[in-house]
């Protein structure tokens, strides 16, 4: 780490509790730091963030552990201030399983328990520097890519997020992150989103489609009903935005069917009465696909559907192969 320009990194350090608050601000001014903003409160933390100047975040999430999980999730999202690629590194003294997950799913870059040395942040900032993670874009997730297989690419969703804590730590500029760069990146990460969501709403059709051919006891499709009416609406929301407008009607009919099929679903003859509703939303999922003009043809949209579909289906049968295994083992055990 080149220390001579760790004075130009703009810092937010969120903790509410004083002396954790003053232990880890006085690591980062041993590192180099000066330009330290620290907060004592989720809203000034919003504010903090809100104002897109900052290049690196340290936040701990011992004590509200949701709400600054959300707070991340809002900002990798886009929802808070103009630079949903902030470096967020989260601290916590809790550890478990759940928390872990929370914190990775939210979208932060690193996790680091408490007690943290000085030479253990040093670190974690050197790696953000040197080695940051491509950003995931997924219907669900934005944040760093923490799968094991390389060789992955933007059209798998993976995208090269700007870092300005590199720019001004290693490559020496002073100011911040160029506007028109950082536009183009989130751009395009919006229209990977837009994509993604459209791929979600396929796939949602196909495992309808296969349920109310040969029900699986195992699929839950009132939730998978209600999970495609909100990525229809989050849709439309993020079209609208991303000069897609034409969308929006093809969202609207995607809820409609999707209310249609529910009330198909919930009488007799339900598999008779939603084919109507089903080929419609078959419809509206194409429409939407082909309005995004995405570089996939309708063959090749179709056939990576159906690919996921037998992971799905693989995934299902081995659970219930375990859970059945289980059961036998635990009546083996009890007699």
């Amino acid at each position: 780490m080149q220390t001579q320009y760790l004075p130009h990194v703009a810092t937010v350090l969120y903790d509410p509790v004083h002396a954790n608050r003053h232990l880890t601000r006085n690591a980062l001014f041993t590192l180099g730091f000066r330009e330290i903003e620290a907060v004592t409160s989720l809203l000034e933390l919003r504010r903090a963030l809100e104002a897109g100047t900052a290049d690196l975040c340290v936040a701990d999430v011992t004590a509200e552990e949701p709400a600054v999980c959300q707070l991340i999730r809002d900002l990798r999202h886009g929802r808070i201030g103009d630079n949903p690629f902030v470096v967020v590194i989260a601290t916590s003294w809790r550890q478990s399983g759940d928390l872990v997950r929370r914190v990775i799913e939210s979208g932060a870059d690193d996790l680091i328990l408490r007690p943290l040395s000085t030479g253990t942040l040093k670190s974690r900032i050197d790696q953000q520097i040197e080695a940051r993670k491509s950003f995931v874009v997924t219907s669900t997730y934005i944040g760093p890519d923490r799968r094991r297989s390389a060789g992955r690419s933007e059209g798998d969703g993976l995208i090269q997020v700007p870092n300005s804590l590199r720019l001004k730590a290693k490559d020496g500029v002073l100011a911040g992150m160029p506007a028109t760069e950082l536009a183009d990146v989130r751009r395009r990460m919006e229209r990977l989103r837009l994509e993604k969501d459209a791929f979600h709403i396929g796939l949602a059709c196909r495992l309808i489609a296969e349920h109310i051919e040969k029900p699986d006891a195992s699929y839950d499709v009132n939730a998978e009903l209600a999970a495609l009416a909100e990525t229809a609406l989050d849709l439309k929301a993020r079209a609208n935005g991303a000069d897609f407008m034409m969308i929006a009607p093809l969202c609207e009919g995607i809820e409609g069917a999707v209310n249609d099929l529910k009330k198909s679903l919930s009488g007799e003859h339900s598999a008779e009465k939603s084919s109507k509703p089903l080929a419609l939303l078959n419809e509206f999922a194409k429409a939407v696909q082909l309005a995004l003009n995405t570089d996939k043809g309708e063959a090749a949209f179709a056939e990576e559907i159906g690919q996921t579909v037998e992971r799905i289906k693989a995934r299902r049968a081995a659970i219930v192969e375990e859970r059945a295994e289980m059961a036998q083992a635990a009546g083996g055990g009890a007699g």
